[in-house]
């Protein structure tokens, strides 16, 4: 049945202000005759509408692509009299015209406040804007009858559905990878302590409380920074069960059952007595044991019981771009639908290509911390985005006065706030000389560091020769500087630097920002960074070992095929395989040099 075909019962449907005040919306009766086939089958571009405007509307895109199709198949209420595109299958007899109703109302009535044109005065351009209005005035009506009829909507309710409770009561879905290494180590046996490390406010708190709600039975969590009384229960001896009985007068009501709680040391980094108990807490193993902190790297150097070999390390990155499509609402199967043309090495529909560019876009700009992607997905207002960002970033130079040590708080300060500076140079290598004049690596390597530990930047090291292995290769004393998260970089950046990324107009800095994103897309999918730079002659911008194969990969904002340093890379420095991410589509260059979008990085 096609879409809005009749019913017994037809739905009223409330106004769609979003359409104007003088259009009314159609009942299901005024559905066009055209039964033949569904909408979807007959162009996938129609899904990737769909995708777009379920993030606006708030359902599943499946349950919109059935009424988004593309230009060539528009089915949906045209004017009456004005021929239907004939859908995949549809008989050539079959009637592709509405009759013309009688009623006052109707579009033909001279006298209606409605009138259109007659249908031999539609131009194809009228013909595809009315189209278009029509298609989104179909997904708000869609909305508004799953709304009435949330069994008939159910079906199609999204398939990861990690909830984000907000102040308002409302839920953002979001579905974070680092769920299924929580439930592997779950699984183990026999566990260590597991500790959760990340820069602040990249969702650790929130992942582990849903994952404890899930889990277990019992969840006691302790969080050092909101009650620092709480430090107090690990001032004594480091007997499991004087540790259980101290929290148990601590927080009244907490429950200790073995193999039944969680037991969650929460911003550990402000207890370091705590961190030295994991060695006891996993050694006892009745309770299952996870920490977490922000600053793990810098304030438990000079512990002298750290427990080494009793705890798990895991880092929690902000949301990688998959995880933030998924949080817009495109869906698995779409993103395993890219992932096809990826494993061929074949182009990308035109339709598909041009939105995942637009998608990727908005990702660069708004970026993967969870309460700007949450702000994004609720409001769709880029400025809250913004003021979420700076929020943050004022936040990690408030961590810097806090937890810096003496003259490291104004040095690491100055290294922070250099970053755009340095990724606008020609040469991207980090300069001490931008951060101050004359300065070098005695003044300010310990601050750069103290970034790294903090989680805030991602280095990645200059190769002497581009040959596995590369961490054997690597040169400490010359490295490039990324922020690993690229949202708050364009953050850190003036006003309108938003609008310009989103309207792909931003000058030569779209490849520093460009570069940034592929290397903090390559950082969560676990690679470590490198890059190779020759007597300023030739320079690759990043070199990863990919299939066992020394493999370069060169970053471009424009659709360019040129590769003239790949080749040098391949030909004549023993790398094996060259990779080529720009805004173009899929493609090759020779047989060795793979051409892809930027937005394909995610599966590298």
């Amino acid at each position: 049945m096609c879409v809005g075909a009749t019913t017994s019962a037809p739905i009223r449907y409330s106004r769609a202000p979003q359409f104007g005040q003088n259009r009314v919306a159609p009942s299901p009766s005024r559905a066009p005759h055209c039964a033949q086939k569904r909408c979807e089958a007959a162009c996938p571009a129609a899904v990737w509408e769909a995708a777009e405007l379920s993030s606006v509307y708030g359902m599943s895109a499946s349950a919109l692509a059935p009424v988004l199709v593309s230009k060539t198949a528009i089915l949906v209420n045209l004017p009456a009299g004005v021929p239907q595109p004939r859908a995949p299958g549809c008989p050539p007899n079959h009637p592709t015209t509405r009759p013309r109703p009688t009623s006052r109302s109707s579009p033909h009535n001279p006298h209606s406040r409605r009138k259109v044109a007659h249908h031999a005065t539609f131009s194809r351009i009228k013909v595809a804007r009315y189209a278009t209005f029509m298609r989104r005035k179909a997904a708000f009506l869609i909305y508004h009858s799953n709304q009435r009829h949330p069994k008939a909507a159910g079906a199609h309710a999204p398939q990861h559905e990690h909830r984000w409770t907000n102040t308002n009561g409302g839920e953002t879905m979001l579905n974070r990878k680092i769920t299924q290494r929580l439930i592997a180590w779950k699984t183990k046996p026999t566990k260590k302590s597991l500790l959760l490390q990340g820069a602040r406010q990249v969702g650790k708190t929130y992942i582990v409380d849903r994952f404890a709600e899930q889990h277990y039975k019992h969840y006691v969590s302790l969080n050092f920074e909101q009650q620092s009384s709480l430090r107090d229960i690990f001032d004594g001896d480091n007997d499991v069960d004087h540790i259980v009985a101290r929290i148990k007068f601590a927080k009244p009501g907490s429950v200790f059952i073995p193999g039944e709680t969680l037991l969650f040391l929460d911003e550990i980094q402000s207890c370091p007595n705590a961190r030295v108990a994991l060695k006891f807490l996993t050694m006892d193993g009745r309770y299952d044991v996870i920490a977490s902190g922000s600053l793990l790297g810098i304030n438990y150097k000079d512990v002298s019981s750290y427990p080494v070999g009793y705890t798990e390390r895991i880092t929690m990155h902000s949301l990688d771009f998959e995880e933030f499509l998924w949080a817009i609402g495109v869906n698995e199967e779409m993103i395993q639908y890219v992932r096809g043309f990826f494993d061929r090495r074949v182009k990308v529909d035109d339709t598909i290509h041009e939105q995942m560019m637009r998608y990727f876009r908005q990702y660069i700009v708004i970026g993967g911390m969870p309460s700007a992607v949450r702000s994004f997905v609720q409001t769709r207002d880029y400025q809250q985005v913004l003021n979420e960002q700076r929020g943050i970033l004022a936040d990690y130079e408030d961590d810097i006065a806090k937890y810096a040590e003496g003259t490291e708080k104004a040095k690491a300060r100055a290294c922070f706030l250099s970053i755009p500076r340095q990724l606008a140079r020609d040469r991207k290598k980090f300069s001490y000389a931008v951060v101050e004049k004359k300065a070098g690596a005695r003044k300010y390597a310990g601050s750069l560091q103290w970034l790294y530990d903090a989680g805030i930047i991602n280095f990645c090291h200059c190769l002497e020769t581009p040959q596995l292995p590369f961490e054997g290769n690597a040169d400490d004393r010359k490295f490039k500087v990324y922020m690993r998260d690229t949202g708050l970089l364009i953050a850190m950046l003036e006003d309108g630097a938003q609008r310009d990324i989103l309207n792909n107009d931003l000058g030569i800095y779209k490849g520093a920002i460009y570069e940034n994103i592929i290397g903090d897309m390559l950082a969560k999918n676990g690679h470590r960074l490198y890059y190779y730079e020759k007597d300023s002659r030739l320079e690759m911008d990043f070199l990863i070992r990919y299939h066992d194969m020394a493999t370069a990969i060169e970053v471009k904002s424009s659709a360019n095929r040129k590769a003239k340093s790949m080749q040098s890379m391949i030909e004549n420095h023993g790398v094996e395989h060259g990779i080529k991410l720009s805004s173009g589509n899929m493609g090759a260059i020779g047989e060795r040099v793979d051409v892809m979008p930027l937005y394909m990085a995610m599966f590298l």
